[in-house]
């Protein structure tokens, strides 16, 4: 008979007790019907323009295993991003203490999710499209070329992959805000 190191004599159903439940946010001052991520959440430029760099290079990075592909490869540049990324969640957060609604957080979050997640799969779309340009510049000869078939079945390979790519640009996103939400949002 097995024991249970942990505690003994305890079964596994008594330990693990799982119970549904229902969580309620209230969003009293959003109308509903209308798109309030369009409406009333402004990222700024600045940020909009560095996320789509970072995002841009994240991708370019995780896909660097395709070889043949001679696209630009940059590091991304995480303290930028973070930085920017760090004084708009705390706008944020400062802006619902101010006005007591945590509406205001919970609506800036879905839109910096929503912006993240159309914009990953944007750069993904970009890099593909890089792909087939590179390609094109070579000239006509060269798209009739065998390189030009390896190199289209090594895109085809990338589109293939995108799945893989997008998770693991979004796990890396993801983990920048938990360390800034962990980190210095956790004071406030």
């Amino acid at each position: 008979m097995p024991m249970d190191l942990a505690t003994p004599g305890v079964s596994d159903e008594k330990r693990l007790q799982l119970e549904s439940y229902n969580t309620t946010i209230p969003m009293a001052s959003l109308a509903i019907g209308v798109d309030n991520i369009h409406h009333d959440v402004f990222l700024s430029p600045k940020f909009v323009q560095a996320a789509r760099e970072y995002l841009s290079d994240l991708i370019h990075q995780s896909t660097a295993h395709v070889g043949g592909l001679e696209l630009r490869a940059k590091t991304p540049d995480t303290a930028v991003f973070r930085k920017l990324l760090t004084e708009l969640l705390q706008g944020a957060i400062t802006q619902a203490k101010a006005q007591k609604n945590i509406e205001i957080d919970f609506l800036f979050r879905i839109a910096l999710l929503k912006f993240l997640t159309q914009e990953i799969a944007a750069q993904f779309a970009n890099l593909i499209l890089e792909g087939k340009e590179w390609i094109r510049q070579r000239g006509e000869q060269f798209e009739r070329s065998q390189q030009a078939h390896v190199m289209k079945a090594r895109l085809s390979e990338l589109q293939s992959a995108r799945k893989g790519v997008v998770r693991d640009v979004g796990q890396q996103v993801h983990q920048v805000i938990a360390d800034i939400d962990e980190g210095l949002l956790a004071k406030s």
